[in-house]
């Protein structure tokens, strides 16, 4: 459990999690990674029966290295630490302790939001927990066998974000499967509750693509979103020439962001399509926001 200033929400955090994995009946451990939080965090994990360590690594997938690498037992069930477990989570585990171990199946669940979340996200949050796709399993609520995740390898410390889709495509390629389990009740606690917060958290999802050429070529959200805002802002200088050709060009933009909501969640009535199609603009600007602000951190290291 990778942690960093999580001191509104921790306690919650392990006093549910220690209960659930009491009703296991298996013998466990908490490895709790702070990375360097100034707040109490650390004192209030030291309530609970944690192995707390120091990470200094500068990514999230570098501090659940860390966390492997002291880790002992069969399974590992990656958390992150503004992810509380629901009720009877701990005797599902169970069950899936028998699935996971000797076989190849990565297992895990989406996780539900707060009642503080904005209206308008709501649908978004809700299309996401109810996802039953395989495409990954987010490391937020991970469950994979020691052995296999071994024989995948590390995640990719050198991702800012995104090392759980990229441990996926590995184990993919390995033969091994994602199962969705639902009855893994979670709440994401730490999701972000209003649109500002949604936009800057998606920005800094979208460092993990474009943080090299190739990358952002491998990845459909990337192009996704660069075709959502250049079309965005051809149609805006366009104002300025061809009324006609504005209006081709952001009629392109909302049709590219309907079918991202659309191949994301799959249909939904006219008004969640409305409120998932105006989130999904807000998603993809975001993500291609990600380019220039790489891009100008890039500079500023070559110039200082």
């Amino acid at each position: 459990m990778p942690c960093y200033n999580e001191e509104g929400v921790i306690y919650d955090v392990l006093s549910c999690l220690t209960d659930e994995l009491a009703k296991t009946k298996h013998s466990f451990e908490i490895i709790f990674c702070d990375n360097g939080s100034t707040d109490n965090s650390r004192i209030i994990a030291s309530q609970f029966p944690v192995h707390t360590i120091n990470s200094v690594s500068r990514t999230v997938a570098g501090v659940r290295n860390d966390g492997v690498a002291v880790a002992k037992g069969k399974m590992f069930i990656f958390l992150d630490s503004d992810i509380v477990v629901g009720r009877d989570w701990g005797e599902v585990v169970a069950e899936v302790f028998e699935m996971v171990v000797g076989s190849g199946v990565i297992v895990g669940s989406h996780p539900t939001f707060p009642d503080t979340v904005s209206p308008i996200l709501r649908s978004w949050y809700e299309a996401i927990s109810n996802d039953m796709r395989s495409t990954h399993m987010g490391t937020g609520h991970m469950i994979i066998s020691t052995e296999n995740f071994h024989r995948i390898g590390r995640f990719d410390d050198s991702l800012v974000s995104g090392e759980d889709y990229d441990f996926c495509a590995k184990a993919k390629q390995l033969g091994m499967s994602i199962v969705t389990e639902p009855r893994l009740l979670v709440c994401h606690v730490g999701y972000p509750a209003n649109l500002l917060d949604f936009a800057k958290r998606e920005m800094w999802h979208g460092e993990g693509d474009f943080r090299h050429l190739k990358s952002m070529l491998k990845s459909k959200v990337a192009l996704t979103a660069l075709l959502f805002s250049l079309s965005l802002i051809v149609s805006f200088f366009m104002l300025f020439v061809n009324i006609t050709t504005a209006q081709v060009f952001f009629i392109v933009a909302l049709g590219v962001a309907i079918a991202t909501q659309y191949y994301k969640f799959g249909s939904a009535s006219l008004w969640i399509t409305i409120c998932r199609s105006f989130i999904s603009c807000i998603y993809l600007f975001s993500r291609s926001a990600s380019l220039p602000m790489i891009m100008s951190k890039k500079l500023k290291f070559l110039f200082s």
